[in-house]
């Protein structure tokens, strides 16, 4: 009896959530015209993880490019978590060139993202993304520099 209660309970406030969601545009307001930057949003994170994952040793260059890509995310999508693992023990230490292959991989996905945010109308949002993935971009070429 008390599971039934429960389920009910859980489903009447799932129902309220998805209900009181909207839908949001390429300005961030409520509004007619819903633009799905989740697929965006999606390939940032991923990207986000790749460069969590490389060493830590680029003078602080890496932690930059993540933070302009979460930033990116935040702009596309306010209520997205942007939350990455919990870092336990030491920085990670792996050989050089493949943490560099990562920041390469990196930086070809987030030009890949620009260009789709660039190829549709230009909005806030998009403007705002753009910008930090721009120099996202930047803090990976100098940290591709520093050896």
């Amino acid at each position: 009896m008390k599971g039934h209660l429960f389920r009910l309970v859980l489903a009447i406030a799932v129902a309220g959530l998805l209900s009181s969601a909207g839908s949001v545009t390429a300005q961030g307001k409520k509004g007619k015209t819903p633009v799905n930057f989740g697929p965006l949003v999606g390939e940032l994170h991923q990207t986000r993880l790749l460069l969590h994952s490389a060493n830590h040793d680029y003078d602080g260059y890496r932690a930059k490019a993540m933070h302009d890509v979460g930033q990116a995310m935040h702009a596309l999508d306010p209520n997205h978590s942007h939350k990455l693992p919990k870092e336990n023990g030491p920085a990670v230490k792996e050989d050089q060139k493949k943490s560099d292959a990562q920041l390469a991989q990196a930086a070809k996905q987030i030009q890949v993202v620009i260009g789709q945010l660039t190829s549709g109308p230009a909005t806030p949002a998009t403007t705002s993304a753009v910008k930090h993935l721009e120099a996202a971009l930047g803090h990976l070429n100098t940290a591709l520099k520093t050896k």
